[in-house]
């Protein structure tokens, strides 16, 4: 299954500006820049059209990602089960997320390279922006195999970790060895993501506390379902009353 229509090449450009004049002060070479802010849009099994997806792209929308089914690493070699998707055209980057349903202690180098061979066959050879990891469990030695399948797929590895998840060592090795982290942090009733609403009535800033000073990149993901009350029927029917 290909859900790219097309194949995108992104090149990163470094720019390096000189500030003079003026009497503005110089740069401070001590100073790390921020990440630059991006918007990661989920989307349904249906795909996306080219025309929606330029539409996207115009509002700010910097990528889409795909369910693309499930891992079970729980047995000697990965099983992996993927879903019936729509195709993504246009020039959109696509990412692509997986939820991990079973682990095991002891994952290495050689399991890794199973399942990127596994999401590589099951792409028709197309490279995702990013492959997002749903982990409900995490064990010791999870870390070396996000870090393993980065390095051997040549393409970001995002871990999903949910606030308690981070309060452990386990979690907290995950999100350091990925470099980067996404989070639900809000959503609606019956969201789709785990972990909403978990620690609370604590405010953000302190649900992602053991993340301080470890120079791991959270993403917040925020979960929005339309509703109406009271409930449709059926598509089709009409929003007037």
């Amino acid at each position: 299954m290909n859900i790219f229509k097309h194949r995108v090449s992104i090149a990163a450009l470094g720019i390096m500006v000189v500030l003079g004049g003026c009497g503005s002060e110089p740069p401070s070479f001590r100073e790390v820049s921020p990440a630059p802010k991006r918007s990661v849009m989920w989307l349904g099994s249906s795909g996306l059209e080219a025309s929606a997806a330029e539409q996207l792209q115009k509002a700010g929308v910097d990528e889409v990602v795909v369910r693309l089914g499930s891992i079970d690493l729980s047995g000697q070699a990965p099983l992996l089960r993927f879903d019936s998707t729509g195709a993504v055209e246009g020039p959109i980057p696509v990412g692509v997320a997986l939820e991990v349903s079973g682990v095991r202690f002891g994952l290495d180098e050689e399991a890794a390279e199973a399942v990127w061979r596994g999401i590589e066959t099951e792409l028709a050879s197309s490279v995702p922006a990013e492959v997002i990891l749903d982990f409900p469990r995490i064990v010791e030695g999870l870390d070396e195999f996000v870090a393993s399948l980065s390095a051997i797929s040549g393409v970001p590895v995002v871990p999903i970790l949910s606030f308690e998840q981070l309060q452990s060592p386990e979690g907290l090795a995950v999100a350091k060895a990925a470099r980067v982290c996404l989070v639900p942090a809000f959503g609606s009733d019956e969201a789709g993501l785990r972990g909403i609403g978990e620690l609370d009535p604590l405010p953000l800033w302190k649900k992602l506390e053991p993340l301080a000073a470890t120079g791991v990149r959270i993403r917040p993901a925020i979960v929005l379902r339309p509703r109406t009350e009271p409930p449709f029927g059926g598509p089709g029917e009409d929003l007037d009353p």
